[in-house]
């Protein structure tokens, strides 16, 4: 089911009440065709003696036969209209890419696998337990210092040591401790981000026989980045992608359908030939992709998570 806030939840809405109206009245009236006709509850020799080919005419209706021409003429007719305004409201107008608000990015679909290719930079902020504001990240062409105000180690300073990592997910994790942590006005310095990696700094404390406290948590995904299987998109903004379908080695590149079921949009894509598709999120969260045109034997395994993240402004 599309979000309420995508013109596709009110389509919906609409297509299955007509859809249960005109089931209920046609169950109905065949339940009662069947009840009242059936064999031996009349007369049959008061029944007509139908001839094959040849329409009774004395029995003709126009009213009714007029009525059972226009009525399901202006629902069809209705039923159109509706879809094509949200035809138009959702592919009419394809997003500025030089907009700030549009966020483009590259996806093409193998046997059996999508790959997301980012064309900008995305910076987000991961889950932490500690205030906002608290803990704050600067990127500098010597690292990325994180400050962590006073308070908040001191809360935190009787539960176990004090951590800052930065991990690369395609490389290793940098302990950021051995570099000379400190709390309040000096901080940690780490490496600057590196094109092409989705790079993770975690402020956590770290407890002994227990399970880390992850206090905040700052992520960067460099334009460039390739990864397969879950894509991170910004919420609030239009998303661009532009995708295609290529081959792998035994495997050749067949069309694929990438089917966005929270936002309602589907498009089918084709080998070596790009297309566009579009859509606007409005909520956080982690939303699933699957492809919807039969591609293989595991076209059952062609799903990604997409997570929808708050922006932040920056290049950190």
């Amino acid at each position: 089911m599309p979000a309420e806030y995508t013109v596709f939840h009110g389509l919906y809405a609409e297509f299955m009440f007509w859809s249960i109206v005109v089931g209920t009245f046609t169950f109905v009236w065949l339940t009662y065709t069947v009840l009242v006709h059936r064999k031996g509850l009349t007369d049959e020799s008061e029944i007509e003696k139908l001839t094959p080919g040849v329409f009774p005419v004395e029995r003709d209706n126009h009213k009714l036969e007029l009525g059972w021409f226009l009525g399901p003429s202006i629902l069809i007719a209705y039923l159109i209209w509706v879809s094509w305004q949200s035809m138009v409201g959702s592919w009419g107008s394809i997003p500025d890419v030089n907009a700030d608000e549009t966020f483009e990015m590259e996806v093409v679909g193998y046997q059996w696998y999508w790959e997301f290719t980012y064309t900008e930079n995305l910076v987000w902020d991961g889950d932490g337990v500690a205030p906002a504001g608290t803990v704050t990240f600067t990127n500098s062409t010597s690292g990325v210092f994180v400050d962590i105000l006073d308070d908040v180690a001191d809360t935190y300073a009787d539960q176990g040591q004090l951590v800052v990592t930065i991990s690369d997910l395609a490389d290793q994790t940098y302990n950021l401790t051995s570099d000379g942590l400190t709390v309040g006005d000096v901080a940690a310095k780490g490496h600057p981000y590196r094109m092409g990696e989705h790079s993770i700094i975690t402020v956590k404390v770290s407890v002994e026989d227990g399970e880390d406290i992850i206090l905040a948590e700052r992520h960067h995904i460099s334009a460039g980045y390739v990864n397969t299987g879950e894509a991170w998109i910004p919420n609030n903004s239009d998303i661009l992608l532009q995708m295609t379908t290529k081959d792998t080695a035994g495997n050749p590149a067949v069309l694929h359908a990438p089917f966005f079921n929270e936002w309602g949009v589907k498009e089918d894509v084709t080998p070596n030939i790009w297309t566009q598709m579009y859509f606007h999120p409005q909520d956080t969260g982690t939303f699933e992709m699957t492809c919807t045109e039969y591609c293989g034997l595991q076209h059952s395994l062609m799903i990604a998570s997409v997570h929808v993240v708050d922006p932040l402004g920056g290049s950190l």
